[in-house]
């Protein structure tokens, strides 16, 4: 029985030792959804836009394919299954040790990103990110609107401020 039990804490311990050295992991969800809300023209280049961004990470930025979730045209469901699967690939690995990026192309305002028949607001999505354990979030939303009744061209808007909240500020030292 000795045997057995000091054989069995000797695996606990090289699993805790190889669970503690982990590899870091850098974790992307690239979503796309080309039909926005009724009334907004469909977007003709929304799935390469998260295409791109995933091969430029993988190329460029140290992400694995395997460690990239792709979405072309997602609903709500899709997108929670994805962040779930960003979880689990997190998991085994010390939240400083996480990067994680979702990236959005698609419809959208201020107050929402527009799928199809459905909707999301930012707030939701930012919590729905902020879920997966990472030191490092990005979250980018590349979201336009196109309505048939808007002129074709760049229009400005009142500015508005975008702030983290103090458990996400980024502080930056020198020196």
């Amino acid at each position: 029985m000795k045997r057995w039990l000091g054989a069995l804490l000797a695996c606990a311990w090289l699993a805790i030792g190889t669970i503690a050295r982990a590899e870091p992991i850098r974790i992307l969800v690239a979503a796309s959804h080309a039909r926005g809300a009724p009334g907004e023209l469909p977007l003709q280049h929304a799935a390469e836009d998260a295409r791109h961004v995933k091969d430029a990470l993988v190329a460029l930025g140290g992400f694995r394919a395997s460690d990239a979730i792709v979405l072309d045209d997602p609903t709500i469901a899709d997108l929670d299954a994805a962040l779930a699967r960003a979880r689990s690939l997190a998991q085994g690995h010390a939240e400083g040790e996480v990067t994680f990026v979702f990236y959005f192309s698609g419809h959208g305002d201020r107050d929402r990103i527009h799928l199809g028949g459905e909707t999301l607001a930012i707030a939701d999505l930012a919590a729905r990110v902020r879920a997966v354990p990472a030191g490092l979030r990005i979250l980018v939303t590349d979201a336009c609107r196109n309505y048939p009744t808007r002129m074709k061209g760049i229009t400005t808007e009142p500015g508005f401020a975008i702030a983290p909240s103090p458990a996400n500020a980024i502080t930056w030292r020198s020196g």
